[in-house]
């Protein structure tokens, strides 16, 4: 009787898939302990982390906090004069461009007003020998 309630079981466990579902749980079991013990490294890692940077907070020997705030105030000024600098670059280049423009729009004027001289000249002239010969 006993063998036969212990192939019942056998057959009834091996009809339910009992082994494959242990198997699953078993896997399910142990990978749950792998992620639990990365969140425990994990967090021993963060609290070595703060440790670290807590030690490393620490101000040397002679350095007080305003010494701390000046350097940093020291370092926003120094990035500031360099963008000033390359702003001040920028518009002395465009200035430079619009100068020369403008020399060229001087010399053209010049160009104009000398041509307007000549010709004006030249219609003097003209005038002049024309009343001059209706003179004669």
């Amino acid at each position: 009787t006993n063998e036969r309630v212990r192939n019942d079981i056998q057959n009834f466990l091996k009809n339910e898939r009992v082994n494959e579902k242990l198997l699953k749980i078993e896997d399910i079991i142990d990978t749950y302990d792998k992620e639990e013990q990365q969140h425990a490294e994990a967090e021993e890692s963060d609290r070595q982390s703060a440790r670290d940077a807590a030690g490393q907070s620490k101000l040397p020997v002679g350095v007080t906090p305003d010494d701390i705030l000046i350097y940093n105030s020291y370092q926003i000024k120094l990035k500031q004069k360099k963008q000033l600098l390359a702003q001040i670059a920028s518009v002395e280049a465009e200035k430079e461009v619009i100068e020369r423009q403008i020399e060229k729009g001087r010399n053209a004027i010049l160009k104009a007003t000398e041509e307007v001289t000549e010709k004006s000249n030249n219609i003097g002239r003209t005038a002049d020998i024309c009343s001059f010969s209706r003179a004669s």
